[in-house]
């Protein structure tokens, strides 16, 4: 994986909120086309996902669950409105999720941190319901602008 600059997560993780509904009332959120921006998405959420099973395994049991089901969603989304197999989702969270690197990589990178903390930081449960809203739009899955 490509190294990241601090600006370039925070562009990331506030693309990462507006399609979760990020705030009080998760269907206030703008509302992209259908589709746009799963990619991006889905890479954060699974980033989020390996660095609380590296390293933060049994703390935060209830985010962690959250962001699980989240991920689930976005796998589910993946293969129902595209070409997608279940190993392309292996592959792509093997180059943008850093399920291959070892704990010691993930935990040690101030990125890979980040994402996690900063999405602790947002109620899982406000998260959540913005991707349910989010998926339940079929579309053709996109990165959409969040780069």
């Amino acid at each position: 994986m490509e190294p990241m600059t601090k600006l370039k997560c925070a562009t990331l993780l506030g693309a990462a909120f507006i399609l979760t509904g990020f705030g009080d009332n998760p269907t206030a959120a703008i509302q992209p086309p259908p589709g746009q921006g799963t990619l991006c998405a889905l890479a954060i959420y699974s980033l989020v996902e390996t660095v609380g099973q590296k390293c933060r395994a049994g703390q935060d049991p209830e985010f962690q669950a959250g962001i699980a089901r989240i991920v689930d969603k976005y796998d589910a989304f993946m293969l129902a409105n595209s070409t997608w197999t279940a190993q392309d989702l292996v592959e792509f969270k093997r180059k943008q999720a850093a399920t291959d690197e070892p704990a010691e990589a993930v935990c040690k990178s101030e990125n890979h941190v980040m994402f996690y903390d900063a999405m602790k930081k947002q109620d899982i449960k406000v998260q959540e319901a913005g991707v349910d809203q989010f998926v339940s739009r079929p579309g053709e899955p996109t990165w959409g602008d969040c780069l």
